[in-house]
């Protein structure tokens, strides 16, 4: 188990329901750094987006808040 990974908590996995892990082999392997960089990315081109995609991206897995402009409500 590579302990650089970003989804290393207690011991185990969090993303994977696999009972080992297979380290830098591992498909959802990345370091927290990585993870970080790419959540960054997801969520600048969520904000590029058409403001009705916007809205329904909001609404279906946010509970309305655009998360990605700061957490508030357009």
């Amino acid at each position: 188990m590579n302990k650089k990974c970003f989804a290393l908590k207690n011991n185990k996995c969090k993303v994977l329901t696999a009972t080992f892990c297979d380290g830098d082999y591992c498909p959802f392997y990345k370091t927290k750094k990585k993870f970080t960089a790419n959540a960054g990315k997801a969520m600048e081109r969520l904000a590029s987006l058409e403001l009705y995609i916007q809205d329904s991206i909001a609404e279906k897995y946010y509970d309305g808040k655009y998360v990605w402009t700061g957490g508030g409500r357009r």
